[in-house]
C-alpha cells in the first residue's frame, strides 16, 4: 500500500511525460488542469506545499509545468492540431513503431517508451514549424 505522496510519485511518474516534453507543450499553449506539475527540481509533484499547488501559480512560473499523462498529451495534439499518433508492434524487425498521421513521420524503438517521446517530440517539432503558417 503507498503510504506518502512522495512514493506515490515516484511509482507514477512514468505514466506522466518527461519535463522538457511538458515544458514544450506548455510554450505551445498547454494549459490543461492536469493530476500533477513539475517545479523547481523537475519531478513530478516535487513541490507539494499549498502555497505552490495551485494551478495559476503553477501557470506563472516559467519553469514550472502541468504534468500531462502520456494519453492527455496525444489527445490533446490530436484535438488541437488534428495530429494522430499511432503505436504498434512492428512484429518482423521486433520493434515499438510509431506514426504520425496525416504526415510520413515513421520511428522505431526497442523500447515503448522511447518510441511515445520520440514521436511527443516530433509533435512538438511540428506544430512549431508550423506556427508561422498560421495554421493550426
Amino acid at each position: 500500500m503507498i503510504e506518502n505522496l512522495s512514493e506515490r510519485n515516484i511509482i507514477m511518474e512514468r505514466e506522466f511525460v518527461p519535463y522538457e516534453i511538458a515544458l514544450a507543450m506548455k510554450d505551445l499553449g498547454f494549459d490543461e488542469p492536469c493530476f500533477n506539475w513539475y517545479g523547481f527540481s523537475k519531478k513530478v509533484g516535487d513541490n507539494p506545499s499549498s502555497c505552490c499547488n495551485s494551478y495559476g501559480f503553477i501557470q506563472e512560473r516559467k519553469s514550472f509545468c502541468s504534468a500531462p499523462l502520456y494519453q492527455q498529451a496525444f489527445r490533446w495534439f490530436r484535438e488541437e492540431y488534428g495530429l494522430l499518433a499511432e503505436f504498434c508492434w512492428n512484429t518482423p524487425n521486433k520493434k515499438h513503431a510509431t506514426m504520425i498521421y496525416p504526415t510520413d513521420f515513421y520511428y522505431q524503438s526497442e523500447s515503448y517508451e522511447e518510441a511515445q517521446d520520440a514521436c511527443l517530440n516530433k509533435l512538438i517539432k511540428m506544430v512549431k514549424e508550423n506556427e508561422g503558417e498560421g495554421t493550426k
